[in-house]
């Protein structure tokens, strides 16, 4: 679908509730031995695709105390996401997971494109 440009993986989350659904044991303390992973949270589209994306995201990390700051630090343009993938790489990072909360499956296109 994206000419080898863009590799999809799923992964279980840090709530627990994500763990029980994947029968996998939630790690204590964060990262339990598990290396951390760069992330950066998108939803390139339409300004209706960026506001359901920042809800649904709001909406996923509430219980973690910061989902006001999650959900403002989204990145909704091509340049800002190009800039992190940069900014990442100047540190050395390798891998960078990029997560995409809207619903819009085009979005696998837009950053295929970008990258």
């Amino acid at each position: 679908m994206t000419g080898g440009r863009l590799v999809l993986g799923l992964g279980v989350g840090g709530r627990e509730d994500d763990h029980r659904a994947a029968g996998t044991d939630h790690p204590r303390p964060l990262f339990g031995g598990f290396p951390p992973v760069a992330q950066v949270n998108v939803a390139l589209g339409p300004q209706g695709l960026v506001d359901e994306a920042r809800s649904a995201m709001h909406a996923y990390y509430t219980f973690t105390g910061m989902a006001d700051r999650m959900a403002a630090g989204m990145l909704t343009t091509p340049g800002a996401v190009r800039e992190a993938l940069t900014g990442f790489a100047d540190l050395g990072a390798d891998e960078v997971m990029l997560y995409c909360y809207g619903s819009d499956p085009d979005q696998v296109d837009r950053l295929a494109d970008i990258l």
